[in-house]
C-alpha cells in the first residue's frame, strides 16, 4: 500500500519511479534505524554511567570503611569521575575529596532515606568538564563516625560518542542513498531495456506485417514470458488477419459468380429483346439472386458469432425436443430423416443457434444422402475430458453419401472450403454452412468432428450437459 502510495506520488518513467521509491524507502528505513541506534546507544551509555558512579560510590565506601581517610581520597580510575566524603550530620563538613573536588563544596545535599545508593542528576558541579553530572550519595560508617560518600561522573563523555555516532550517520545515510539510487537506476535500466526493446519493436507493427515479432531474451524471467505472450498474441492476430483475408477472398469470388451470371443475364437479353425469352432470364436470374442472398445472410451469421459484442443467451435445452420440433417443421425431402433419441439431452445454450447447427448438418447431409439421413441425440455421459464437464450430450448426424477423405475431415469446416466434385458447396450451398456450425458449437464449450463411418460422411457434436 505504501508503495503503491509513492508510485502515485512520484510521476514519471517507471525506472525514475523505481529509484525515487527505494530511496524514499531505505531513506525511512535508515532513518528509523539511526534514531533508533542513537536512541538505544545514548540509553545503553547512560545506563553504564549510573553503574560505574555507583561502583565508585561502593568502592570508597568499602574503603573507608577499613581504613582510615585517605587525603586526597585516590581510587583507581580515578579519572571515571570524582568523589567527596562528607559528614553525615546537619555540618555536612568535606571531610576529604579527590583531587579534582579539593577545596570545593559538598556537591549534593542528599537525604538518604535506607543503607543503599541513590543517585540524582546535577547541573553546575565545579568539575573540568561538563554541565551535566550524575550524582550518586552513599552512607557510610568509618572509624571517626558515620559519613556519606558523594561520587559525580560527567555525562560528556555520552554526548561526545552519541554526537560522533549521529554525525557518521548524518554523513553516511546519504552517500547509502545515492548507492542505493544509482544501483537501482542502473539495475532498473537493464532489466527494463528488454521492455523497451518489445515497445519499439509493437509500435513499428502494422497490419501489414502481423509477421514480425518482438525479441525474446534467453532469461527465464517475468519479460521473457511477457515476450513469449506477446509473440503468441501476434501469431494468434496473423492467423486471425490471414483468415479474414482468406475469407473476404472468398466471399469476393463466391459473389462474383452469381453476380456476373445475372449481369451477363441481364445483358444479353437487353441486348436482343425482341429474341429474348424472358420467362427463363428471370428464373435464372432469381436462382443467382437466392443464392447470393443465402450467401449474405451467412456472411453476417458468421460476422455476429465472432462478434465479442453479441452475448450468448443461454437457457436450458433439452436437445432432443429441439431436434424434434425442428424435424416436424422441416419439409419432406428428396430422402428420408430417421430420428433416434437415447434418454434426455439437455444442454445449457441458445436455443436458435442449437436450431441453427442441426439445420446446417442436416441440410448437408440431405444435400449429399443417397437414400438415407440418421439423427441420433445421445443422453448424457460421463466423461473425463479437462474442457467439458462431467458429462456429455452428443447429437449425431450421419448420410450415406460419397463421405469426406481423411486429410479434408478438418479442412472442411473452414469457410468455403471445397472438397471434391462429390461435395462441393456450388452445388448450392453458401459454403458457411459447416464453418457456423462450428463457430455455434466452439461458443457453447462443445466440440464437432466426423468420425469414422463405413459409408457417407458421420458429423459428431459433443456438448456439455446442463449441471
Amino acid at each position: 500500500m505504501v508503495a503503491e502510495r509513492l508510485f502515485r506520488w512520484f510521476g514519471g518513467p517507471i525506472r525514475g519511479r523505481t529509484t525515487a521509491v527505494a530511496a524514499v524507502v531505505v531513506g525511512l528505513a535508515l532513518g528509523l534505524g539511526g534514531f533508533a541506534l542513537v536512541s538505544i546507544l545514548r540509553a545503553e551509555l547512560e545506563h553504564n554511567l549510573r553503574a560505574s558512579t555507583e561502583l565508585l560510590a561502593s568502592d570508597v565506601a568499602a574503603l573507608i570503611r577499613t581504613e582510615s581517610i585517605p587525603k586526597p581520597v585516590y581510587f583507581q580510575g580515578e579519572s571515571a569521575g570524582a568523589v567527596q566524603v562528607v559528614t553525615d550530620d546537619a555540618q555536612h563538613r568535606v571531610l576529604v575529596a579527590s583531587r579534582s573536588l579539593e577545596g570545593e563544596s559538598p556537591i549534593a545535599h542528599f537525604a538518604l532515606a535506607g543503607p543503599g545508593p541513590e543517585g540524582h542528576v546535577a547541573r553546575g558541579l565545579p568539575l573540568s568538564e561538563g554541565d551535566r553530572f550524575y550524582v550518586v550519595a552513599l552512607r557510610a560508617q568509618t572509624p571517626q563516625g558515620r559519613v556519606l560518600v558523594y561520587s559525580a561522573a560527567p555525562f560528556d563523555r555520552v554526548d561526545r560518542v552519541v554526537h560522533s555516532v549521529t554525525l557518521a550517520l548524518l554523513g553516511g545515510i546519504p552517500v547509502l542513498l545515492a548507492l542505493v539510487g544509482l544501483t537501482t537506476w542502473l539495475v532498473t535500466g537493464r532489466v527494463l531495456r528488454p521492455v523497451e526493446s518489445i515497445r519499439m519493436e509493437v509500435a513499428e507493427i502494422s497490419d501489414r506485417d502481423l509477421h514480425r515479432r518482438v525479441p525474446v531474451s534467453d532469461r527465464d524471467d517475468e519479460i521473457a514470458r511477457l515476450a513469449h505472450t506477446m509473440n503468441d498474441m501476434l501469431d494468434r492476430l496473423d492467423g486471425a488477419a490471414n483468415r479474414q483475408r482468406r475469407f473476404v477472398a472468398d466471399a469476393s469470388h463466391e459473389l462474383r459468380s452469381p453476380l456476373t451470371s445475372i449481369r451477363t443475364q441481364l445483358e444479353v437479353g437487353l441486348a436482343h429483346p425482341d429474341r429474348t425469352d424472358w420467362a427463363p432470364v428471370i428464373e435464372d436470374v432469381l436462382i443467382d439472386q437466392t443464392r447470393v442472398e443465402r450467401l449474405v445472410k451467412d456472411m453476417l451469421l458468421m460476422a455476429r458469432l465472432d462478434s465479442v459484442e453479441v452475448a450468448l443467451r443461454r437457457a436450458p435445452v433439452d436437445l432432443g425436443d429441439l431436434v424434434r420440433a425442428e424435424l416436424g417443421r422441416r419439409p419432406l425431402g428428396r430422402v428420408p430423416i430417421n430420428l433416434a433419441a437415447t434418454g434426455p439431452a439437455v444442454v445449457s445454450g441458445d436455443p436458435d443457434q442449437l436450431a441453427q447447427v442441426l439445420r446446417n448438418l442436416v441440410d448437408n447431409a440431405e444435400h449429399h444422402a443417397e437414400t438415407t439421413v440418421d439423427v441420433t441425440v445421445g443422453g448424457a455421459v460421463a466423461t473425463t475430458l479437462p474442457h467439458h464437464g462431467s458429462s456429455l450430450v452428443t447429437l449425431v448426424v450421419a448420410d450415406d453419401g460419397p463421405g469426406v477423405p481423411t486429410d479434408a475431415r478438418e479442412r472442411i469446416f473452414e469457410p468455403f472450403s471445397r472438397m471434391d466434385h462429390a461435395r462441393a458447396s456450388a452445388d448450392g450451398g453458401s459454403g458457411l454452412g459447416l464453418a457456423i456450425v462450428r463457430d455455434i458449437v466452439a461458443n457453447h464449450d462443445g466440440t464437432i468432428y466426423l468420425a469414422e463411418s463405413l459409408k457417407g460422411a458421420r458429423f459428431v457434436v459433443e456438448l456439455p450437459a446442463q449441471r
